[in-house]
C-alpha cells in the first residue's frame, strides 16, 4: 500500500477505534477513609434530575478529605482538610465548612467558601468567592477570585484572570492581562 493511501486509512481506523471511548457523565462523590457509615449522596446530572431526584447534596466532611465531580450542586459543612473538585459546572457552598486546601480542576465551577488555607485552580472560567486565603495558585484563564480578606501569596500562571482581595501583599504574575484589585 502506498504511503498516500496508508496514512489516511490509518487515521480513519484510529478515529473509529477511539470513537468508542466516551467519558461517563455521571458525577462521582468520594469520601476518603473514616467517612460516616451512611452513604454519601451521589447526584445525577442536572439534565437527568427530577423533583423526586434532586441534584443538591448536603454533606459534612467530618474531618475527612472530600472529592466532588460532575455538574451538580453541593452544600458542604464541617472540618474539611482537603476538598477537591474535578469536572465542570459544579456549584459548591463551603461557607459553613472549615477548609484547609481547596483544589479546583475543571471549567465553569462556582465555589463559595469561608477562609481557605490553600487554593489551587487548574482550569478556565472558575469563580471562587472566599473569606481570607493563605495562598492561591491559578493555572488557567479567565478565572475569578473574590476574597473578602487577604490573599497572602498569589501565583498566577494564566491569562485574563481577575483577582480581588482586601490585601494582596505577595503577587507573582506569570501571565498576561490579569487584573488585580485590593483595598477596603
Amino acid at each position: 500500500m502506498s504511503p498516500r493511501i496508508a496514512a489516511p486509512t490509518l487515521l480513519l481506523v484510529l478515529g473509529l477505534a477511539l470513537a468508542g471511548c466516551v467519558a461517563s457523565a455521571d458525577p462521582i462523590t468520594t469520601v476518603r477513609p473514616g467517612a460516616p457509615e451512611t452513604p454519601v449522596a451521589a447526584s445525577t446530572p442536572a439534565s437527568e434530575s427530577s423533583a423526586a431526584d434532586p441534584v443538591d447534596a448536603d454533606q459534612d466532611c467530618g474531618g475527612d478529605e472530600l472529592a466532588l465531580s460532575g455538574g451538580a450542586a453541593y452544600v458542604i459543612t464541617g472540618d474539611c482538610p482537603q476538598v477537591t473538585l474535578s469536572g465542570a459546572d459544579i456549584e459548591v457552598d463551603l461557607s459553613g465548612a472549615e477548609v484547609g486546601a481547596l483544589a479546583v480542576s475543571g471549567d465553569r465551577n462556582e465555589i463559595d467558601a469561608a477562609d481557605v488555607e490553600t487554593l489551587t485552580i487548574a482550569g478556565q472560567d472558575n469563580d471562587v468567592d472566599a473569606g481570607a486565603i493563605g495562598s492561591a495558585t491559578i493555572s488557567g484563564d479567565r478565572n475569578e477570585i473574590d476574597a473578602a480578606g487577604t490573599i497572602e501569596t498569589l501565583t498566577v500562571n494564566g491569562n485574563e484572570n481577575s483577582i480581588e482581595a482586601l490585601h494582596l501583599p505577595h503577587v507573582f504574575d506569570n501571565g498576561n492581562a490579569n487584573v488585580y484589585e485590593s483595598g477596603s
